[in-house]
């Protein structure tokens, strides 16, 4: 794995003094809607959003900023790998559950 550190873009949106932050603008226009924000989605992805350049409304603030994330120190074993080193090992049937058609409609009246 890369040891660099990763930047992914954060959408924060500032309502009524309290604070939100989604992954994009669809995520945060899918969990408000046009009335409560007082902007729709395609005019905020128009409006071509930016560190330098926030929504500002008035019913909010809309800023995109970049958020920086740790690198990944280890690396994950895929599945087939997993696969390799588990002991081998063979399960061994189920029996079968016999119930009588009387135990049955016990069992269904709630006996």
């Amino acid at each position: 794995m890369t040891d660099k550190k990763q930047e992914r873009a954060v959408v924060h949106l500032e309502k009524d003094g309290k604070h939100y932050y989604y992954g994009n603008l669809k995520a945060l226009c899918d969990n408000w809607a046009k009335d409560d924000i007082g902007v729709a989605y395609n005019y905020l992805k128009n409006f071509n959003l930016s560190p330098d350049k926030p929504y500002v409304g008035k019913q909010c603030i809309i800023r995109k900023g970049i958020i920086i994330t740790s690198p990944q120190r280890s690396k994950k074993a895929s599945a087939p790998e997993i696969a390799e080193s588990a002991p081998q090992t063979v399960a061994k049937p189920k029996k079968n559950f016999v119930v009588s058609r009387r135990k049955l409609q016990e069992l269904m009246k709630g006996k």
